[in-house]
């Protein structure tokens, strides 16, 4: 498999991502990425898995197309949980440190690694 040349099929698209979630430009410089994911990304989790049911019906709703909403069945909100804990352990001094806000100098920095 090693020496096999692989091809993609041309109708393929490759997004990246920021903190898992899809690149946008205000996701990619530093400030803005942190004001999306402390004022945006991550209210927008905590509030799916409070109340899942709203956001699936008007995810479903065509007159609120566009809207704030997560459009991912009940069944896999462990999944979001996953990532909103990961987003917390990942970005401690970010989104909800008292110490800091999103706007404080390197506040979505990777955690230091724990001392050994």
């Amino acid at each position: 498999m090693a020496d096999e040349n692989l091809v993609l099929r041309p109708k393929i698209i490759i997004e990246g991502l920021v903190d898992r979630f899809v690149a946008q430009p205000h996701t990619i410089s530093p400030v803005q990425a942190a004001m999306s994911l402390a004022f945006l990304h991550k209210p927008l989790l905590e509030s799916y898995l409070q109340s899942p049911q709203p956001h699936v019906k008007a995810s479903a709703n065509p007159d609120l197309r566009g809207g704030y909403f997560i459009n991912i069945r009940e069944d896999r909100a462990g999944e979001l949980r996953y990532l909103l804990d990961s987003i917390n352990r990942d970005r401690p001094t970010c989104c909800g440190s008292p110490k800091r806000s999103p706007m404080s100098r390197n506040c979505c920095a990777p955690a230091p690694p724990a001392s050994i």
